[in-house]
């Protein structure tokens, strides 16, 4: 019990290895070490977002959801564009019992990502646990819209019918 219709996806483990830098002289390299630089930094926040996310989707398996939680808040500091980041938060959340921060991540993944089904379902799952079945409901209903052949989302919308 606790993660209703939630599954959390593995990603690659290892994240693609930085090219080698070169010293040495070109045209334009002042301009192109900073954006090199800005770009070295991007690419090492990604890594280290990853790796959080890898952590927490482990932790969320593993049924620790207080770290899973830790890990995707780390993820989501780093990376604050991704809408994946806060599903999984929400389902961890979800698995605490804490259905206001899954709801407040669901829907901040919902904004992120309207085309995503799942996010819709993170956002059920929550309402679901706070005993707002017909809201869950339209939720779910919302998420089958756009994505039709949801088996989980078919799964929830029943659970949440079941609390109206």
């Amino acid at each position: 019990e606790g993660h209703v219709g939630l599954t959390v996806r593995q990603e690659p483990d290892a994240p693609t290895p930085d090219p080698p830098s070169f010293a040495g002289g070109g045209p334009g390299d002042a301009e192109s070490d900073s954006s090199d630089d800005e770009a070295s930094k991007a690419a090492k926040l990604a890594a280290m977002s990853a790796e959080a996310k890898r952590k927490g989707n482990a932790a969320f398996a593993a049924g620790e959801f207080a770290k899973a939680v830790k890990q995707f808040t780390m993820a989501i500091r780093m990376d604050k564009t991704n809408h994946v980041l806060f599903s999984n938060r929400s389902a961890a959340h979800a698995g605490l019992g804490r259905y206001e921060d899954a709801l407040a991540d669901a829907e901040r993944c919902v904004r992120m990502s309207p085309k995503w089904g799942k996010g819709y379902g993170r956002k059920g799952a929550a309402l679901t646990g706070l005993g707002q079945g017909g809201e869950a409901v339209k939720a779910y209903l919302a998420g089958l819209a756009v994505e039709p052949e949801s088996e989980s989302l078919r799964a929830g919308l029943a659970e949440a019918k079941a609390v109206k």
